[in-house]
């Protein structure tokens, strides 16, 4: 792949007409197996790495919400109001959920309220270092991913410093006001299970723990103990089993045993579908967000070069 190739990420996903063909095109090259198991592996290591990130924010709803809150500080700055229509806008969250997020932001000390309010005006609310930081670094592990695919992304992930993040988020929620919500018919059982507390990390464990070599992901029979899955994701073993319940009824595993189950083609499939469709909405965003940065050191140039001939007249 190439710039160009990235170019009609961006121009296909914002556009709205993400096409069979490119994500039969992402799935098919060479890396992608290698691009998907990294995510796997780092995302389940980066459980015990930040545990207060994985323990606030276990659901997609919750993550997507927290990031429309770095987009909005990134766009203009985050308030209440903007944040309820924006939640309500994108189909992420209803605007209630999007109010109780906010104030527990402020509880574990990822958001704070901006110093100088004054009395009938607008709250203003900052986004704290510790949740940039715990956001760059989880987005980071995608990212790098899809640099495995197209190398022009290490131009971003080699310096993720703050401007690139918030050109990100910026983009970021310039793509989801666009999009809304988007749903694969393929994929509604599996979304069912995603979208669950722990659902993503758990189907990641279970083909985890199948994958033995070659590509990934692959079916095979994976050795699974719900006390120690429970462990690991810090939720009750009833939760786990419930989640493997879910998988069963889906067609995703079959119980082998009291402590193994058979992960099947049917999950590696959905699994390897979803994490495609991840990769271009993330890819498209993450080259809309070096073009902004381009444009801005382009537009910082030229005011350079404008203040260096005037001192020299």
């Amino acid at each position: 792949m190439s710039s160009d190739e990235l170019e009609r990420w961006e121009r296909e996903v914002g556009g709205g007409a993400l096409t069979d063909d490119l994500v039969a095109r992402v799935r098919s090259h060479p890396r992608f197996g290698d691009a998907l198991h990294n995510s796997v592996d780092r995302a389940i290591a980066h459980v015990a790495a930040d545990p207060l990130l994985h323990r606030n924010f276990r659901d997609l709803g919750h993550v997507m919400l927290a990031s429309l809150a770095l987009h909005l500080d990134a766009t203009g700055g985050l308030t209440h109001r903007r944040l309820r229509e924006l939640s309500a806008g994108s189909g992420a969250l209803s605007s209630g959920r999007a109010t109780a997020l906010l104030l527990h932001l402020q509880v574990i000390g990822y958001v704070t309220a901006a110093p100088g309010h004054r009395n009938g005006s607008t709250r203003l609310y900052v986004p704290t270092g510790r949740m940039k930081d715990a956001y760059r670094r989880r987005l980071l592990i995608d990212l790098e991913s899809i640099a495995m695919i197209e190398p022009e992304l290490c131009r971003l992930t080699e310096n993720f410093d703050d401007a690139a993040f918030r050109a990100y988020m910026a983009a970021m929620g310039e793509f989801l006001r666009t999009l809304g919500p988007r749903y694969h018919p393929d994929l509604k059982e599996f979304d069912a299970l995603a979208n669950r507390h722990s659902g993503v990390l758990a189907i990641y464990m279970l083909v985890q723990a199948a994958w033995r070599s070659g590509p990934f992901p692959q079916p095979g029979e994976a050795r699974i103990s719900a006390s120690a899955m429970a462990a690991r994701l810090d939720v009750s073993r009833m939760h786990v089993q419930r989640l493997l319940r879910a998988a069963e009824a889906a067609g995703f595993i079959r119980r082998t045993g009291s402590e193994s189950v058979m992960v099947t083609p049917l999950l590696c499939d959905r699994l390897s579908l979803w994490a495609a469709l991840l990769f271009t909405l993330n890819g498209a965003i993450a080259w809309r967000a070096l073009k902004r940065l381009r444009g801005r050191n382009e537009t910082q140039e030229t005011a350079g070069a404008y203040a260096e001939s005037r001192a020299v007249q």
